[in-house]
Protein backbone atom coordinates (compact mmCIF):
# COMPACT_ATOMS: atom_id res chain seq x y z
CA UNK A 1 0.00 0.00 0.00
CA UNK A 2 2.79 2.40 0.96
CA UNK A 3 4.75 1.60 -2.23
CA UNK A 4 1.67 2.25 -4.34
CA UNK A 5 1.06 5.57 -2.57
CA UNK A 6 4.73 6.54 -3.07
CA UNK A 7 4.51 5.63 -6.76
CA UNK A 8 1.34 7.72 -7.16
CA UNK A 9 2.98 10.66 -5.39
CA UNK A 10 6.08 10.37 -7.59
CA UNK A 11 3.91 10.19 -10.76
CA UNK A 12 1.94 13.30 -9.70
CA UNK A 13 5.16 15.13 -8.88
CA UNK A 14 6.67 14.22 -12.27
CA UNK A 15 3.49 15.25 -14.12
CA UNK A 16 3.42 18.57 -12.24
CA UNK A 17 7.05 19.30 -13.06
CA UNK A 18 6.43 18.49 -16.74
CA UNK A 19 3.37 20.78 -16.80
CA UNK A 20 5.38 23.63 -15.27
CA UNK A 21 8.18 23.14 -17.82
CA UNK A 22 5.74 23.10 -20.76
CA UNK A 23 3.93 26.19 -19.45
CA UNK A 24 7.22 28.06 -19.02
CA UNK A 25 8.38 27.10 -22.52
CA UNK A 26 5.07 28.24 -24.02
CA UNK A 27 5.21 31.53 -22.09
CA UNK A 28 8.75 32.20 -23.32
CA UNK A 29 7.80 31.41 -26.92
CA UNK A 30 4.93 33.89 -26.78
CA UNK A 31 6.33 36.71 -24.63
CA UNK A 32 10.13 36.55 -24.99
CA UNK A 33 10.33 38.18 -28.45
CA UNK A 34 8.66 41.29 -27.00
CA UNK A 35 11.16 41.58 -24.16
CA UNK A 36 14.31 41.27 -26.26
CA UNK A 37 15.95 44.26 -27.87
CA UNK A 38 16.20 43.74 -31.64
CA UNK A 39 19.00 45.09 -33.87
CA UNK A 40 18.42 48.56 -35.26
CA UNK A 41 19.55 49.20 -38.86
CA UNK A 42 21.70 52.18 -39.71
CA UNK A 43 20.50 54.76 -42.19
CA UNK A 44 22.34 57.28 -44.36
CA UNK A 45 19.71 59.97 -44.87
CA UNK A 46 16.07 60.96 -44.42
CA UNK A 47 13.69 62.18 -47.13
CA UNK A 48 10.72 64.24 -45.91
CA UNK A 49 7.35 62.86 -47.00
CA UNK A 50 4.32 64.81 -48.21
CA UNK A 51 1.55 64.04 -45.72
CA UNK A 52 -1.15 66.27 -47.20
CA UNK A 53 -3.35 63.31 -48.17
CA UNK A 54 -2.47 61.00 -45.28
CA UNK A 55 -4.61 62.35 -42.36
CA UNK A 56 -1.65 62.72 -39.97
CA UNK A 57 -3.73 64.55 -37.33
CA UNK A 58 -5.79 61.38 -36.76
CA UNK A 59 -2.62 59.71 -35.48
CA UNK A 60 -1.04 62.67 -33.68
CA UNK A 61 1.62 63.01 -36.38
CA UNK A 62 3.21 66.31 -37.43
CA UNK A 63 5.73 65.14 -40.02
CA UNK A 64 7.39 62.01 -41.35
CA UNK A 65 10.48 61.10 -43.31
CA UNK A 66 11.64 57.99 -45.07
CA UNK A 67 14.92 56.62 -43.65
CA UNK A 68 17.21 55.38 -46.42
CA UNK A 69 20.37 53.29 -46.31
CA UNK A 70 23.46 54.02 -48.45
CA UNK A 71 21.90 52.24 -51.44
CA UNK A 72 18.67 54.25 -51.24
CA UNK A 73 16.60 51.38 -49.81
CA UNK A 74 13.94 52.27 -47.23
CA UNK A 75 14.97 50.91 -43.83
CA UNK A 76 12.27 52.69 -41.83
CA UNK A 77 10.44 55.92 -41.11
CA UNK A 78 11.15 58.82 -38.78
CA UNK A 79 7.79 60.06 -37.52
CA UNK A 80 7.40 63.20 -35.40
CA UNK A 81 4.36 62.89 -33.19
CA UNK A 82 2.68 64.76 -30.37
CA UNK A 83 0.43 63.91 -27.44
CA UNK A 84 -0.80 65.79 -24.41
CA UNK A 85 0.39 64.59 -21.03
CA UNK A 86 -0.10 66.16 -17.62
CA UNK A 87 0.49 69.63 -19.05
CA UNK A 88 -2.61 69.91 -21.22
CA UNK A 89 -1.50 73.21 -22.78
CA UNK A 90 1.75 72.10 -24.43
CA UNK A 91 2.12 68.68 -26.08
CA UNK A 92 4.98 66.26 -25.71
CA UNK A 93 6.80 65.92 -29.05
CA UNK A 94 8.79 62.79 -29.84
CA UNK A 95 10.52 61.52 -32.99
CA UNK A 96 9.90 57.80 -33.42
CA UNK A 97 12.05 55.71 -35.73
CA UNK A 98 9.97 52.78 -36.94
CA UNK A 99 10.49 49.77 -39.22
CA UNK A 100 8.98 49.91 -42.74
CA UNK A 101 6.17 47.53 -41.74
CA UNK A 102 5.37 49.50 -38.57
CA UNK A 103 5.84 46.48 -36.31
CA UNK A 104 9.14 47.42 -34.65
CA UNK A 105 10.26 50.57 -32.90
CA UNK A 106 13.91 51.40 -33.59
CA UNK A 107 13.99 54.13 -30.96
CA UNK A 108 12.64 57.48 -29.80
CA UNK A 109 14.06 60.96 -29.42
CA UNK A 110 12.38 63.55 -27.24
CA UNK A 111 11.97 66.76 -29.25
CA UNK A 112 10.18 68.91 -26.67
CA UNK A 113 8.07 68.70 -23.53
CA UNK A 114 6.77 70.98 -20.79
CA UNK A 115 5.76 68.42 -18.20
CA UNK A 116 5.98 69.14 -14.48
CA UNK A 117 9.45 69.26 -12.98
CA UNK A 118 10.55 66.10 -11.06
CA UNK A 119 7.68 64.04 -12.44
CA UNK A 120 6.81 64.10 -16.13
CA UNK A 121 10.01 65.96 -16.90
CA UNK A 122 11.84 62.64 -16.42
CA UNK A 123 10.80 61.45 -19.89
CA UNK A 124 13.90 63.32 -21.07
CA UNK A 125 16.14 60.83 -19.22
CA UNK A 126 18.01 58.36 -21.40
CA UNK A 127 17.04 55.53 -19.02
CA UNK A 128 13.39 56.07 -19.97
CA UNK A 129 14.00 56.56 -23.70
CA UNK A 130 16.34 53.57 -24.08
CA UNK A 131 13.52 51.20 -23.11
CA UNK A 132 12.00 51.85 -26.53
CA UNK A 133 15.07 50.93 -28.60
CA UNK A 134 14.66 47.86 -30.80
CA UNK A 135 11.26 46.85 -29.40
CA UNK A 136 8.26 45.16 -30.99
CA UNK A 137 4.75 46.62 -30.94
CA UNK A 138 2.41 46.75 -29.11
CA UNK A 139 3.89 48.71 -26.21
CA UNK A 140 2.31 48.42 -22.78
CA UNK A 141 3.04 49.86 -19.37
CA UNK A 142 4.70 47.24 -17.18
CA UNK A 143 1.67 47.44 -14.86
CA UNK A 144 -0.69 46.48 -17.73
CA UNK A 145 -1.31 42.88 -18.62
CA UNK A 146 -1.17 41.56 -22.14
CA UNK A 147 1.13 40.40 -24.87
CA UNK A 148 3.54 43.10 -25.95
CA UNK A 149 6.65 45.00 -24.94
CA UNK A 150 6.33 46.22 -21.39
CA UNK A 151 7.77 49.66 -20.67
CA UNK A 152 8.53 50.77 -17.13
CA UNK A 153 6.51 53.88 -16.35
CA UNK A 154 7.74 56.88 -14.43
CA UNK A 155 6.68 56.73 -10.79
CA UNK A 156 4.29 59.57 -10.09
CA UNK A 157 3.99 60.44 -13.79
CA UNK A 158 1.53 57.91 -15.16
CA UNK A 159 -0.29 60.51 -17.29
CA UNK A 160 2.97 61.56 -18.94
CA UNK A 161 4.09 57.96 -19.49
CA UNK A 162 0.74 56.98 -21.02
CA UNK A 163 0.89 60.05 -23.29
CA UNK A 164 4.34 58.98 -24.53
CA UNK A 165 3.06 55.43 -25.20
CA UNK A 166 -0.03 56.82 -26.97
CA UNK A 167 2.22 59.01 -29.14
CA UNK A 168 4.56 56.13 -30.06
CA UNK A 169 1.59 53.85 -30.79
CA UNK A 170 -0.01 56.53 -32.99
CA UNK A 171 3.22 56.87 -34.97
CA UNK A 172 3.34 53.10 -35.57
CA UNK A 173 -0.31 52.99 -36.64
CA UNK A 174 0.39 55.88 -39.02
CA UNK A 175 3.22 53.89 -40.63
CA UNK A 176 1.10 50.72 -40.87
CA UNK A 177 -2.07 52.31 -42.21
CA UNK A 178 -0.90 55.39 -44.13
CA UNK A 179 2.60 54.64 -45.40
CA UNK A 180 2.21 50.99 -46.48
Amino acid sequence: MKKERDRSFFAMLTASAAAVAVTQAAREAVYLPYQLSHPVPSFACEQTLDLSEKSPERYGVEKAAEMLDKKGKTVGYAVDGYAYGFNAKTPIRIRCRISPDGRELYGIELLSQSESEYYGDRIRLSSFQQQFTGRLYPLLLSSDSGRGTHIDGLTGATVTTRAALRLVDGAARFVRFQLQ
